[in-house]
């Protein structure tokens, strides 16, 4: 008996791949200039370097910055890494923000706040707080937002940028109206509950007390009366001056049922200058009358009445 052996070998391949280091990450927040209204077609706004705050304007007024950048570098070596920041561009080399016609508009100049070096320990975190702090406008922006970019480095040494680089976005807003006044409604205005068996008014004061024919008036506390009652708000970086303007009359309806609102009060009073100081409000009361027609149907009645606010 002829018997053949065949010899299997099985090889095995064992390769042993060293675990890549992770990459150091970088990480920011971005520079936002606010939002700038031009008085002149030449623009020039300087930040203070050590606090972001504004520390000269002319040719226009601004409103809703923060133009300090957090830029956070993360060590995930196994030990203490000293990490210097720095500009790539110099302090006199612009960078150009983008996004609109009419203008253009440069930002230069340069600052780390604190020391632009730190010993950052093993898997840790520090925030380096960096902002660029001069911007120039010239011509007449439309309005929009205008971004770019600068470009900060990392290194083992100043200057240096053998931990990279991270771009920092730059933005700006040109508005053509800084003033940003908006009205919001705070308390409707509630006449209560009444009888309708005969015509009589219902008068609810901007101090919140109700008058009447006290045979008609009923005390509800499901449906407590109650003036309106409106806010002004003024978001601009300066004092606003306003006028409220009443409506002559209003309706409230209830099917194809109505009755007439009218004598509208309000205080402040309308048609008077009223200051509203910047980033600020102010709370108007209204009262007004509510003629009941007799024999109107049960029910609850609504509508609207529309203010003005000029300014």
């Amino acid at each position: 008996m002829l018997r053949t052996y065949i010899q299997l070998h099985i090889l095995i391949s064992l390769i042993f791949l060293a675990t890549p280091a992770l990459a150091d990450s970088i990480v920011s927040s971005d520079v936002d200039f606010g939002q700038v209204y031009q008085t002149s077609s030449t623009t020039n706004i300087g930040f203070d370097k050590k606090t972001g705050a504004v520390s000269s304007i002319s040719g226009g007024q601004i409103r809703n910055n923060s133009i300090v950048a957090d830029v956070t570098y993360t060590n995930t070596n196994s030990s203490t890494k000293k990490v210097y920041i720095g500009w790539i561009q110099s302090n006199n080399t612009a960078t150009s923000l983008t996004g609109g016609s009419g203008c253009t508009i440069s930002v230069t100049g340069s600052w780390v706040l604190g020391n632009n070096y730190y010993n950052i320990p093993a898997n840790s975190s520090h925030v380096y707080n960096v902002d660029r702090y001069t911007v120039k406008i010239s011509g007449t922006c439309s309005a929009g937002t205008y971004t770019g970019t600068a470009q900060v480095k990392f290194g083992s040494s100043s200057g240096g940028s053998q931990y990279g680089t991270h771009n920092i976005t730059l933005k700006l807003e040109i508005v053509t109206d800084l003033s940003q006044i908006e009205i919001s409604n705070t308390k409707d205005l509630n006449f209560g509950t009444m009888l309708s068996t005969t015509a009589h008014n219902v008068v609810i004061d901007y101090n919140d007390n109700r008058t009447g024919n006290s045979s008609y008036l009923i005390n509800d506390t499901t449906n407590p009366y109650q003036s309106g009652e409106f806010s002004i708000s003024n978001g601009g970086a300066s004092a606003q001056v306003v006028q409220i303007a009443l409506p002559s009359s209003a309706v409230v309806i209830n099917g194809a049922n109505s009755m007439t609102v009218n004598n509208f009060t309000s205080n402040p009073q309308a048609s008077t200058n009223v200051s509203i100081p910047a980033n600020s409000n102010i709370t108007v009361k209204v009262g007004a009358t509510l003629n009941v027609t007799t024999g109107m149907p049960s029910g609850q009645y609504t509508g609207t009445y529309t203010i003005t606010v000029n300014y």
